[in-house]
């Protein structure tokens, strides 16, 4: 078995790093395990393993909202239709 550590960061076009992209722990707005991430033009959304959810956050790294999934998902896609697929676990 081996483990895939993911982390997310902005940076600006020069490469200059800016802030990470969430908080890890198991507050409301961390994530414990990161397993997939997307995003659209208007927010960040982090799968959280761990949690069953995925946390939305804005695009300057705020949190906004959690959505508990009724099972467990290792990645997912965000539809344009505002559906979501997802691989299970």
């Amino acid at each position: 078995m081996y483990w895939i550590w993911m982390n997310i960061c902005a940076v600006n076009r020069n490469g200059k790093f800016l802030r990470n992209g969430y908080k890890k722990g198991r507050g409301q707005g961390e994530v414990i395990s990161l397993y997939d991430f997307d995003v659209d033009k208007d927010y960040l959304y982090l799968l959280d393993g761990a949690k069953s959810a995925i946390l939305r956050y804005t695009h300057d790294g705020h949190f906004v909202d959690l959505c508990q999934l009724p099972f467990r998902a290792i990645r997912f896609k965000q539809m344009h239709n505002g559906w979501y697929l997802f691989a299970l676990a």
